[in-house]
């Protein structure tokens, strides 16, 4: 059993929590109020071939406190509150399955990462070893002190007393936990010391045993660490890529920028081929001059270059064999993964939200939520207006589209006749449905036009394969 510590002031905090749940309905009794947020109606939903899969509220005072976050991982929906309250929604069914404090309302924090349940065998002097079965992990960094809560329960497992202050959220693989600093220094702590430390109750003062290696530079870690097969990728605000070996923090390459990286990293998996024994995978990464690069993850060699016309905040989305980017003020490019090349371009999409077997779904500039056609030539199949859901998940794990007001209002849409998720990640768990027209598209859809092009833009280019700038950092 994993050892539970809490503070005198969290548990405090938690009984107010306590004390706030009963005062928000459930998902399946809660109503808007008048006056309040209204849900949108099936007739509109039933216009774009969409309807409600559930709705619910957070844990907040709607008041005062404002939603921050939302994240999903393969069963839950987190919804993550400036009052430091983070609820975890059942993502099919809605039912709220647990609230909890996390740390001070006044520090800084970021979206959660996900560990998956692991079996772990714990070796004693004198006795059979024996295995114990450890839960999934929430692990959000709150201040300096790194939170892991139980998936199933909201139960703190462990904090963890960082050795900085962080800069961007935990990434992790099997084995390690990735965290940046604003110092410049990216951190590697063994998942399995952790445990193990957790297991014999000497965390969190013991957990500096837990760290495998510090890997510095000299700005600030810009955003989450991107974890490869054996290798991890991070990015500084110096203008440089890092990517350095997962075991030994070995530099593999450094990939400099003519301007400065603007956005999260993002990995895409290339499909395997005959003869390969892992997948090939690339790193994504967008500068400040409005360039987009695809590079080996392994030696930095770049794969192909894409200009976007506009400078890009947003972390590109990774679905199947396509990259989804939204440049500011630029539209929504959707990119062929393998050569750069565009799929299509919708000048008015904002934001993604969510991918069907044949839709994709985005907010717009005018704040509506668009319906748009997978397959080029990019069709507009319709489109509903967000009103007060101006938080939006971006969904790349399956089509359930997930929206939330600023007061914690969550609401689920997903197509009619689609009663089990698409998802995008675990294709061979996914059940069988039936390929099928969502009522009222054909009538709702515009006829074909080209692709308008972008004033100013450069088109898609392939790059000649060349080694990218190494240069030692600072360790």
């Amino acid at each position: 059993m994993l050892v539970k510590k809490s503070s005198l002031a969290t548990i405090c905090l938690l009984a107010v929590a306590t004390v706030i749940l009963p005062a928000f309905p459930s998902a399946a009794t809660a109503q808007s109020g008048r006056g309040g947020p209204q849900l949108p109606s099936d007739a509109i939903l039933n216009r774009v071939g969409l309807t409600r899969g559930w709705w619910g509220h957070a844990v907040t005072n709607s008041t005062r406190d404002k939603v921050m976050f939302l994240t999903l991982d393969e069963e839950r929906v987190y919804v993550q509150c400036s009052n430091g309250i983070l609820s975890a929604f059942d993502s099919e069914s809605g039912r709220r399955v647990w609230a909890t404090q996390l740390g001070s309302s006044d520090q800084t924090t970021f979206p959660p990462a996900f560990t998956d349940e692991i079996d772990y065998r714990v070796d004693t002097k004198g006795e059979i070893s024996r295995s114990i079965k450890i839960p999934g992990l929430v692990l959000i960094p709150n201040g300096n002190v790194l939170y892991a809560l139980e998936k199933k329960t909201g139960n703190i497992a462990w904090t963890l007393n960082l050795p900085g202050t962080p800069s961007a959220s935990v990434a992790t693989d099997k084995e390690l936990l990735f965290i940046g600093m604003l110092d410049g220094s990216m951190y590697a702590f063994d998942y399995g010391a952790i445990t193990d430390l957790t297991v014999r109750g000497l965390m969190p003062e013991w957990g500096y045993r837990a760290l495998r290696w510090r890997y510095r530079t000299n700005k600030t870690i810009s955003s989450p660490a991107i974890p490869g097969t054996d290798h991890v990728a991070f990015a500084s605000k110096n203008g440089s890529m890092y990517s350095v070996t997962t075991e030994y923090r070995q530099l593999l390459f450094q990939f400099e920028t003519d301007a400065t990286l603007s956005a999260p990293l993002a990995l895409y998996r290339a499909p395997k081929k005959p003869g390969d024994l892992v997948p090939k995978e690339w790193l994504l990464l967008a500068s400040e001059d409005f360039n987009f690069y695809c590079v080996n993850a392994t030696n930095g060699r770049s794969a192909w270059q894409f200009s976007s016309g506009a400078v890009i905040h947003k972390a590109p989305v990774v679905i199947g064999d396509h990259v989804f980017l939204t440049p500011q003020d630029g539209g929504m490019f959707n990119l062929d993964a393998q050569t750069g090349r565009r799929v299509w371009w919708e000048r008015t999409a904002e934001e993604l939200i969510a991918v069907s077997p044949t839709r994709v779904y985005a907010r717009s500039s005018s704040n509506q939520l668009q319906v748009l056609s997978r397959q080029a030539p990019v069709l507009k199949l319709g489109s509903i207006p967000l009103n007060d859901f101006n938080r939006t998940l971006v969904n790349s794990r399956n089509d359930r589209i997930y929206l939330a007001t600023a007061g914690g209002l969550i609401l689920c849409l997903r197509e009619k006749g689609r009663d089990f998720a698409a998802s995008h990640i675990e294709l061979d768990r996914q059940p069988i449905n039936p390929e099928f027209e969502p009522e009222g598209e054909s009538m709702s859809a515009e006829p074909p036009a080209p692709p308008e092009p972008m004033p100013g833009e450069a088109p898609a280019t392939e790059a000649p394969a060349a080694e990218a700038p190494a240069t030692e950092a600072s360790q």
